[in-house]
């Protein structure tokens, strides 16, 4: 998942995006982001956070699916979604 979630997006279509569909974008990438974070401090609240990671990340690649032409973005979330399910564990 790219830290910065809109500039996986293919050309210009961002604009056309609905606006829940870019605030998920900005929370999966956000989300992301402090999971890596909670893992690297050592904090024992990782695995809650990477329970919400996995939840947001699984939401993200179905919404991406949806819109479609957004194949890697689909995997890389469905990748981390994956990864965090099992820190979390």
């Amino acid at each position: 998942m790219s830290l910065y979630g809109d500039a996986t997006l293919p050309g210009d279509r961002w604009r056309t995006y609905r606006p829940q569909t870019l605030r998920l974008i900005s929370a999966c990438a956000e989300i992301c982001r402090t999971a890596a974070h909670f893992m690297l401090i050592g904090s024992e609240h990782h695995k809650h956070v990477c329970r919400e990671c996995a939840e947001i990340c699984t939401e993200c690649a179905a919404d991406r699916e949806r819109i479609g032409d957004m194949q890697g973005c689909v995997d890389a979330c469905r990748r981390c979604a994956e990864s965090c399910r099992k820190m979390a564990a």
